[in-house]
């Protein structure tokens, strides 16, 4: 009896299981590719919380963040994110010129941007570029910022 629990255990154990696979991100476009002119602003103007629904019901987020964050996105936005669950993030901007809040797109693993960049990595892989490849992990998405439109828009 004991030869046969030790061949099934043996058995058991040689069965691969199942792994994530870490894939190194790869992007066809980088930051550079989606320059945004930064702007001198002085002050900043107060927020539009009546802008969008979002920006109704996470007043009190957007409005501390904003003041805290300042100018850090496309040259004259503030990007804002917090949590809405495990894994979940959400995101909006806000116009440091006018104070009108857009919606920004939401995310598992948080968010890559820079202040003189309308790119956002969504989903950023780990500091030596890889993500996990699997059904649990979403993969990095980039999104852009379309200033004549005003939303953010997936880049394919």
């Amino acid at each position: 009896m004991r030869y046969i629990l030790t061949i099934l255990l043996a058995l058991l154990l040689s069965v691969p299981f199942a792994q994530d696979t870490k894939v190194k991100f790869l992007p066809k476009k980088t930051f550079k590719h989606f320059p945004a002119k930064l702007v001198n602003v002085v002050t900043l103007h107060k927020v539009n919380v009546n802008s969008t629904e979002t920006s109704r019901m996470y007043r009190t987020r957007i409005r501390g963040d904003y003041k805290k964050n300042g100018l850090n996105f496309a040259g004259h936005y503030s990007f804002i994110q917090w949590g809405c669950g495990s894994p979940c993030q959400m995101s909006a901007i806000v116009d440091i010129l006018t104070g009108k809040v857009y919606d920004g797109p939401t995310a598992a693993k948080g968010y890559e941007f820079n202040k003189d960049s309308r790119m956002i990595i969504v989903n950023p892989p780990d500091k030596d570029g890889y993500y996990y490849a699997s059904d649990y992990y979403p993969a990095p998405e980039i999104w852009v910022w379309n200033e004549a439109k005003r939303k953010f828009v997936q880049y394919q």
